[in-house]
């Protein structure tokens, strides 16, 4: 039986929103997002004091950009917030979105009629409430909803969430501490410690840091903001940056102990090389730490802080990082329990003024009338409960270890394209299925056991094209040289999967290839 969905509703105007519009009209479909935001770009969109000013992506422009739209200026970059919003925005003008986006609109509640197999859906705008009848419903609000605020048992004190952080201004001379270790509070725990009269971070779990400019990082003279924000052009060519390390067939396509060897040789380096940069050494001595139970996977079963702002203000001597099992709290006094890592100097006070938690958030789908898992582990492919057959799909609940998570989404898509447009079908035995791949995302990702959105991304990606059939195929090795090497040395970055396939567009795939510059540095023959 058919299932052609004439009109498609998409929830949410960020990234994942946006593609999943453009893929849904390339198909001929009916499709409208509802934003409740006046503008459009989710967390990127400008001004949005939902984010802290200071925000630079850990992945490349490349990787935070759609397959068929290449990046806007020339070289790899990390971009500011402010720049992705350009980069957004511009897409939305190439493919003419913004007409098909209903703004300051709320979604009240969703149901699914199992009788006519529509989705009713009750919003709200400046004209008052309304009901919309549409074949399918894509949720693009991504998984961070609601600030998930620890119960600090026996405190008295103050807790502000990372997502109320706007500047160190408010914690200028006093004690903090710093909960969390992800990029987000690597950046507002350094931002403070130059502020603050002490600073402590503490986790539950080692930290493994993954520089973003690798070699560079090596130099005692690095200093990442400012070439992130001073001095983008001095970093520009692939072997530079981080993803060459773990996204490129070349580095995935071996078994682990293939994977692992250059790493432990390269912490090798790190670890003994005299003129190291000292940061790096205690990143090095970090990471020992987080890998020690599961050695031969390396960074791979951990979520890996992709900044070193952490290991440079420590070994400033700005801050003190603190890995232990459990804290205990009586007033604004503090104990650390099953300590692994504690580097705060001899005599330092147990007391605190302020506890600044950066400990993620909780999806909330109140609206949503669906009796359904939220865990995305037990949807197919992060995106699709089994109970709806394809007519109800999540994006943005596909995170990866390492890329971007646009890709992904537009991945899912491309995928949800077809299927609304009747060309391509879920698979069969889908809870089956469901369950055996949540079960090996489980074991894999053994060392963050917290983050159900995490999937690999080499694995995902391609995965994905099978089911769009948008898979690479190798470039000849004697008509196409230049391309054959790129295809194995080059991150998989989305512009890959429009070689060949539906929805192909070599000229997008030649015209980001053809921006990125590389120059084999001292660094290649370790990692590849």
């Amino acid at each position: 039986m058919s299932r052609v969905a004439n009109k498609v509703l998409i929830v949410g105007a960020g990234p994942s929103g946006l593609v999943a519009l453009k893929e849904m009209l390339a198909q001929g479909l009916e499709a409208t997002v509802l934003e409740k935001a006046p503008g459009f770009g989710g967390v990127f969109r400008d001004p949005n004091d939902a984010v802290y000013d200071d925000l630079y992506l850990t992945t490349s422009n490349v990787f935070m950009a759609f397959s068929d739209f290449p990046v806007l200026e020339s070289g790899l970059r990390y971009s500011s917030k402010r720049a992705y919003a350009e980069y957004l925005r511009a897409y939305v003008e190439h493919f003419d979105l913004a007409r098909h986006v209903r703004f300051e609109t709320q979604v009240v509640r969703a149901h699914f009629d199992r009788e006519l197999r529509r989705w009713q859906v009750d919003v709200v705008d400046g004209e008052g409430q309304h009901r919309l009848e549409v074949d399918q419903l894509i949720v693009a609000t991504g998984s961070q909803h609601e600030p998930a605020i620890p119960t600090f048992e026996g405190w008295t004190g103050p807790v502000v969430h990372g997502s109320a952080y706007r500047g160190p201004q408010d914690f200028a001379g006093k004690r903090v501490l710093v909960v969390g270790v992800g990029e987000s509070a690597s950046d507002i725990a350094a931002e403070i410690a130059e502020v603050a009269a002490e600073t402590v971070v503490w986790s539950r779990r080692p930290v493994i840091v993954a520089p973003r400019f690798p070699v560079a990082a090596m130099d005692p003279a690095y200093d990442e903001q400012e070439i992130l924000r001073e001095r983008p052009e001095t970093l520009t060519k692939l072997n530079d940056f981080l993803e060459i390390l773990n996204i490129s067939p070349m580095a995935n396509r071996l078994s682990m102990v293939c994977y692992a060897v250059p790493r432990i040789l390269i912490f090798a380096v790190i670890r003994h090389g005299p003129s190291v940069a000292a940061s790096a050494k205690r990143a090095e001595r970090w990471n020992r730490v987080a890998i020690e139970r599961n050695y031969w996977m390396q960074d791979q079963s951990v979520v890996a802080t992709k900044t070193m702002r952490l290991p440079l203000t420590a070994e400033a001597g700005k801050l003190a990082l603190i890995i232990a099992r459990s804290m205990r709290c009586e007033g604004t006094r503090v104990q650390f329990d099953e300590v692994l890592l504690d580097e705060r100097p001899a005599g330092s006070g147990e007391a605190f003024d302020v506890i600044v938690a950066c400990t993620g958030y909780r999806t909330q789908l109140p609206w949503l009338d669906a009796e359904i898992s939220l865990s995305p582990r037990d949807w197919f492919r992060h995106c699709f409960p089994p109970e709806y057959e394809g007519r109800l799909a999540f994006l943005g609940w596909a995170r990866p270890h390492q890329g971007g998570l646009p890709a992904c989404s537009e991945m899912l898509a491309r995928y949800i394209a077809l299927l609304a447009s009747d060309q391509a079908r879920l698979p069969d035995e889908l809870p089956l299925r469901i369950a055996a791949e949540a079960d090996a995302e489980r074991a894999y990702y053994r060392g963050s056991p917290h983050v159900d959105t995490l999937v690999d991304y080499p694995a995902f990606m391609e995965s994905m094209a099978r089911l769009v059939g948008c898979r690479a195929r190798m470039p000849n090795p004697l008509l196409e040289p230049v391309r054959f090497a790129q295809y194995w040395v080059f991150p998989h970055w989305s512009c890959w999967y429009r070689k060949d396939g539906p929805g192909r567009n070599p000229e997008a795939l030649a015209a980001t290839l053809d921006k990125v510059d590389f120059a084999v540095g001292p660094a290649i023959p370790l990692v590849i």
